[in-house]
């Protein structure tokens, strides 16, 4: 079964979802690899559009003091 989703694994496993039955053409988490970069790259100019104190505080919160949304291009694992 092709899902064409960036988490689908082979024998219809999903590497985000515990529950492998909602796996498939009709999972509501289905994306394909170019969804996630372009939702990625939307979430890091969102951030990068805040205010440099709000900046400061989420680095700090979730991202060990870096902000790699200053970055110029996404750098995806």
């Amino acid at each position: 079964m092709n899902v064409n989703c960036y988490a689908f694994r082979s024998g219809s496993e999903c590497k985000i979802l515990e529950n492998n039955s909602r796996c498939g053409k009709h999972c509501s988490f289905r994306k394909t690899e170019e969804e996630l970069i372009a939702d990625r790259q939307k979430a890091l100019n969102m951030l990068a559009s805040l205010s440099f104190e709000m900046q400061l505080y989420i680095s700090d919160k979730y991202y060990q003091g870096k902000r790699p949304w200053l970055k110029k291009y996404l750098n995806h694992d």
